[in-house]
């Protein structure tokens, strides 16, 4: 008999025997923080040795990827841990001393709503509900979330200071917390929703809800991205228009508030949409109900499916009848419809 072969991705690294990490609390006596670095992918180094921290993403896999693509960027011939020891030496860095009852977080994409609720808000939940900190370092990005109403209301027990996204910065004595799993990354096994991510996603959400109510308005929805730079679902109005029978309303949730995104998904039912952050409000959907997924070949992401389980959503996808390599993509509104009909 055979034995099955280690599953590789696109740079070569085994998964199978990858080991899911549990959120944990990691220590380095100093840290080199870059700033605003290749797709907001802000770079957390070891000093004087300049390697990437301990768990700076939620597991080993994804880690991997990010350091495998940065490790091939060249500037000017030079490889990407020289470039960082001569920008360290040439550019001005802020200092910051992290006392024993203070911590830090760290993170990419800190300026996207889906990345604040799927990997800091959950954080935040953990340190709220399980630890006792006086004051919390985070991206100056999430300031737009965290002062928010609703936000403000969810994590009113919580201290924030706020460390520049832009800057670079010398953490002292650096006390920082890791990422909770997020994320499916064996793709030849039963998919399956870690116990520590749905525990602490169960206890965002029913605090989010506590500050809002029900909008009755919205039962069906279509989650529009026409204003959005990329990833347009080049038909969606051609969809809308066949749905419109079925009590189907269109929305843009980058023009409502996070509590009116709230409300409204709250008492959806059916929530339809291209891929993309207003998908991320199926966390806030009831049990029972139903995320429907378009998406690009070229873009076959994970999450939509990962945060509709995670909260015991019905989850459906449909690939694009046309996929274009921008990411824009036509759907089967005919395949589509056909689902509708079986489900409302």
């Amino acid at each position: 008999m055979k034995k099955n072969k280690p599953i590789l991705n696109e740079v070569g690294f085994n998964i199978r025997n990858h080991k899911f990490s549990k959120i944990q609390i990691l220590f380095e006596e100093k840290i080199f923080f870059l700033g605003k670095f290749k797709r907001r992918f802000d770079l957390c180094l070891t000093l004087p040795k300049f390697n990437l921290i301990k768990c700076y993403y939620q597991d080993n896999y994804v880690e991997n990827l990010y350091l495998s693509y940065i490790s091939k960027i060249k500037f000017f011939k030079i490889y990407f841990k020289i470039f960082s020891i001569f920008f360290f030496f040439l550019f001005p860095k802020k200092k910051i001393y992290i006392n024993k009852d203070e911590i830090v977080l760290f993170g990419p994409y800190s300026h996207s709503y889906s990345h604040f609720i799927h990997e800091f808000a959950v954080r935040l939940i953990y340190l709220q509900k399980y630890k006792k900190i006086k004051d919390i370092y985070v991206p100056s990005n999430l300031k737009l979330f965290l002062s928010s109403k609703i936000y403000r209301n969810v994590f009113n027990k919580l201290n924030f200071k706020y460390y520049a996204n832009d800057k670079n910065y010398i953490f002292t004595n650096c006390r920082y917390l890791t990422h909770t799993h997020n994320r499916w990354i064996f793709k030849n096994k039963k998919k399956k929703i870690p116990k520590e991510f749905k525990n602490l996603i169960k206890i965002f959400t029913k605090k989010v809800k506590k500050n809002v109510l029900k909008n009755k308005n919205f039962e069906y929805l279509i989650i529009s991205r026409l204003n959005a730079k990329k990833r347009i679902l080049i038909n969606e109005n051609e969809l809308f228009a066949r749905l419109k029978k079925y009590g189907f309303k269109r929305i843009f949730f980058e023009k409502m508030s996070y509590k009116k995104q709230v409300e409204v998904s709250q008492n959806c039912k059916i929530m339809l949409g291209y891929h993309g952050a207003g998908l991320t409000n199926s966390f806030f959907m009831e049990p029972g109900t139903h995320l429907i997924e378009m998406y690009n070949k070229f873009y076959a992401h994970e999450h939509p499916e990962f945060f509709a389980k995670s909260v015991n959503v019905n989850f459906k996808k449909f690939m694009c009848s046309k996929n274009k390599k921008n990411l824009d993509g036509e759907c089967d509104i005919n395949e589509i419809e056909k689902f509708i009909k079986k489900i409302i």
